[in-house]
């Protein structure tokens, strides 16, 4: 699955060992299907669709999938914003390659894409989908839809002509990590019961390399809050460790690691410290609490 501003598309690096145990966000189990609805989740064959900004509201950014996406109009127009990544499925080869040509000419191809589909099972990891869009009479398995999501995602579909959402709720058994060691405490145990050694990898991101491995990390650290993951990376110049920092607080969507945004930090550390973990201070001061 092609995705913009990951490269490639699983998670094996420093960020995910983090996660997984500190999270807990990596192995959600599935809700039960008979919370939300019986049977299909379905769209009728309505040509009507819904506006771009109503099936992303509520969200900063992430992954769409767009499931009958035919000649990629409506596709197109969820992928017309850089916060979101957008997948187009149809079972018709002709209208995915009908598609894939409306989105290469309007130069959005990569950020969004299509992709034969042939129903059933959709071609995703386990809670790592923003928003299911079901259009065009597309038909997925309710159960499927919520595997797919994360918790706090929603499916969109159409029926008795009305266009209807079903959001995944989060479970009740996670934890969040908003401080340097868990919570103001210090006590580095989380109350999560759902984490544990991985079994799996949920999705990776650059950089393959930080600054020199003699200085202080590139990679400072980071906490979770509302889904989200946050923390400090130096995006300098690798060529050299006398070369000024450039660290930046980034936030990413901690089932999927879409970049949701970044925000730079002039004065965080300087990489000269004499201790690679550098200033103690440094580790603790990022703190992350609900939105």
């Amino acid at each position: 699955m092609p995705l913009a501003e990951m490269r490639p598309t699983i998670f094996r690096n420093h960020l995910r060992r983090q996660f997984v145990f500190r999270s807990g966000v990596g192995g959600f189990l599935l809700l039960a299907a008979s919370l939300f609805l019986a049977g299909c989740a379905q769209s009728d064959s309505s040509t009507t669709h819904p506006d771009a900004p109503a099936v992303t509201a509520g969200f900063d950014g992430g992954i769409v999938v767009h499931v009958g996406c035919e000649d990629g109009v409506s596709t197109l127009k969820l992928g017309q914003s850089d916060k979101w990544v957008v997948r187009g499925l149809d079972r018709d080869l002709d209208k995915i390659r009908a598609a894939r040509e409306r989105i290469i000419g309007a130069g959005r191809y990569g950020p969004v894409s299509a992709a034969v589909w042939e129903g059933g099972v959709l071609p995703f990891i386990d809670n790592s989908i923003d928003v299911i869009l079901l259009d065009n009479g597309a038909e997925v398995a309710t159960e499927e839809c919520l595997r797919a999501l994360r918790p706090g995602g929603k499916v969109c579909f159409q029926k008795d002509d009305e266009w209807q959402n079903v959001v995944k709720q989060h479970p009740k058994n996670t934890d969040e990590w908003t401080h340097a060691l868990y919570d103001a405490s210090g006590g580095s145990v989380s109350k999560d019961l759902v984490a544990g050694p991985p079994e799996r990898l949920q999705w990776t991101s650059g950089p393959l390399w930080t600054r020199h491995h003699e200085a202080v990390t590139g990679f400072q650290t980071m906490v979770t809050a509302a889904g989200r993951i946050f923390y400090l990376l130096d995006e300098g110049p690798h060529v050299s460790l006398f070369l000024p920092p450039d660290w930046q607080l980034i936030a990413r969507d901690a089932y999927n690691g879409k970049i949701l945004w970044e925000s730079p930090f002039k004065q965080w550390g300087s990489p000269l410290f004499r201790y690679k973990s550098g200033p103690t201070h440094m580790t603790r001061r990022l703190v992350a609490v609900g939105d």
